[in-house]
């Protein structure tokens, strides 16, 4: 309750000289993503917005709860246990100051799609992978096809299979699924599939994506660990749907 009110008498006196803003709502942040740019800082934070959660993207991932508030016209922006105060706003760039030990200003810039979803559909090979962590890893022999398929059945190296609501992983005579859910900038993908080396892909962002190349950071688990590791991909494109 003492914190509460501490973060009350804070941001009053943040925007006591301010005009009175226009009010904010939900729907102007809803299924929609925003670069968060620290004007005192060189950092950058990617938003990406549900109904009433979003995914924080700053290098490692994280979902959060996030809602909206208003106090005496101030318009609260709600991140979870942070509270951004936004000034003003327009034409979808937020001004505002993050409360907390170290008040920063903040612009909540929000993201243009670069690329339209059907063309991150497709077939991707992944080309190679720039992360160290399967550097300790044995590369495992290839199995020969199983008498139940033949070798027109047998897919080596692997690849993943992106459609228009689901995604699959290709590899020898096996197919594993996921549904996904995809941000409105068709940049972040999240998903629950069973990948190559007994991994397990559960968020995708796509940082560049051309005809041919997309380059990809996954965030995956290892079946024999519970901690999260981060790997950076170069997929080329076998086919366009």
């Amino acid at each position: 309750m003492i914190r509460s009110l501490l973060i009350l008498v804070v941001v009053l006196m943040v925007f006591s000289c301010e005009n009175k803003p226009k009010l904010i709502n939900k729907s102007q942040f809803q299924n929609k993503t925003f670069n968060a740019i620290m004007t005192t800082e060189k950092d950058t934070m990617v938003f990406a917005f549900k109904d009433s959660t979003y995914e924080v993207y700053d290098g490692l991932w994280g979902e959060h709860t996030w809602g909206i508030s208003h106090y005496n016209h101030l318009n609260l922006l709600v991140l979870n246990e942070v509270i951004l105060g936004i000034n003003n706003y327009d034409d979808g760039i937020y001004h505002g100051t993050l409360i907390g030990d170290k008040d920063r200003e903040v612009n909540l810039v929000e993201r243009k799609m670069p690329w339209k979803k059907s063309f991150v559909l497709g077939n991707w090979t992944k080309k190679s992978n720039k992360s160290q962590l399967y550097d300790s890893i044995r590369q495992l022999p290839v199995p020969p096809p199983s008498e139940k398929f033949s070798e027109k059945d047998f897919v080596y190296p692997g690849y993943y299979e992106i459609l228009n609501d689901s995604i699959k992983y290709h590899i020898f005579n096996t197919v594993t699924k996921s549904a996904y859910e995809i941000n409105n900038t068709h940049e972040l993908l999240f998903m629950d599939l069973h990948g190559e080396s007994f991994e397990h892909n559960w968020k995708w962002f796509i940082k560049s994506l051309s005809d041919s190349v997309m380059i990809v950071e996954r965030k995956i688990t290892k079946i024999d660990s519970a901690n999260s590791d981060f790997v950076i991909d170069t997929l080329v494109r076998n086919k366009r749907y």
